[in-house]
């Protein structure tokens, strides 16, 4: 990887010195060890040599895009015509982020036109739990991340710049612990949903770190009565069906909710779950195709709804 890095730095450096970026957004050493942490540079106030902070590493987990948002947010009411042009920034990114950054602009979150996509291949990113417990294992394969494990998507396409090198190969199953969840019976699923929204203590870490939970005013968020739950399941359950299903056909699977959940709830076979119903019922995947439209953003009349008449075939 260090050779991707370098090739980073210099690009980053030479973006700098052409003054054709506002600000940087990649990753830099944390402050412990086996850790690295988004970095924002305002390259601004910084000459060229600031790259040299930027590092790619194996610890490079987050998912930048969820930055992206904050910069282009809708202006405040009252905002002058002859107020500074948007930004322009320069993004790293590795698949998943660009995939979650493409569906930010497919709903008109972000401006192409303001960002400059640097692209680095990714080998998987290590997990720390994993690494603490096969910390005598010498296979790097074991301490991947569960979701780099899964991910068809190593090798980006479409950015402005494209920094190649080695990247994982796309795995056999691609839902192989969904299709073990699926194996359960309704009862049995809905037990372990359950089970593991039982341990939540609605921080909400989850619907910040996901670059696809951007709304100014939350469901989640409400206060008037009307959105209290009268029903059988309890609110936090509610809570994490509908963020969950607001996912279907845009979550770009980089497990930024599930690390940021300090309970460690295992909300990616739900997230994975729908992913796959939504590749099977509408052939739709979360990809680099930026004209793509995902399927709740529009209708066919060939789509399936077996879910809705069959559910339990459906899923």
């Amino acid at each position: 990887m260090i050779e991707v890095q370098n090739q980073m730095r210099i690009l980053a450096s030479d973006l700098i010195r052409q003054k054709r970026v506002d600000f940087i957004i990649g990753y830099e050493q944390g402050t412990l060890a086996h850790t690295s942490r988004p970095c924002i540079i305002d390259v601004r106030t910084s000459g060229p040599e600031v790259s040299e902070k930027l590092v790619w590493n194996s610890y490079c987990s987050n998912n930048l895009s969820v930055y992206l948002q904050k910069f282009f947010a809708p202006p405040v009411q009252g905002r002058k015509k002859d107020a500074a042009p948007p930004l322009r920034i320069g993004l790293i990114v590795k698949g998943c982020d660009l995939r979650s950054v493409l569906n930010l602009i497919r709903e008109k979150q972000v401006p192409r036109e303001n960002l400059i996509l640097i692209g680095l291949p990714c080998t998987g990113m290590l997990d720390k739990k994993k690494m603490e417990i096969n910390k005598d294992e010498l296979d790097i394969e074991k301490n991947i991340q569960d979701s780099c494990l899964e991910c068809r998507f190593s090798n980006v396409k479409g950015v402005d710049f494209e920094i190649t090198g080695k990247t994982r190969e796309v795995p056999g199953d691609l839902y192989e612990v969904v299709r073990l969840f699926e194996a359960r019976t309704r009862k049995d699923r809905l037990a372990y949903f359950e089970k593991e929204i039982s341990r939540c203590i609605r921080c909400n870490a989850c619907r910040q770190a996901c670059p696809s939970c951007y709304c100014r005013e939350c469901f989640a968020d409400q206060k008037d009565m009307k959105w209290l739950g009268s029903g059988t399941m309890s609110d936090t359950m509610i809570y994490h069906l509908i963020r969950i299903f607001h996912q279907a056909g845009r979550c770009a699977e980089c497990d930024a909710c599930f690390r940021a959940c300090p309970e460690e709830i295992d909300l990616r076979t739900f997230t994975r779950k729908l992913a796959k119903d939504v590749e099977e019922l509408f052939g739709f995947v979360t990809d680099f195709n930026r004209e793509s439209i995902p399927p709740l953003s529009t209708f066919s009349s060939g789509d399936s709804d077996s879910f809705i008449t069959e559910p339990e075939e459906g899923g």
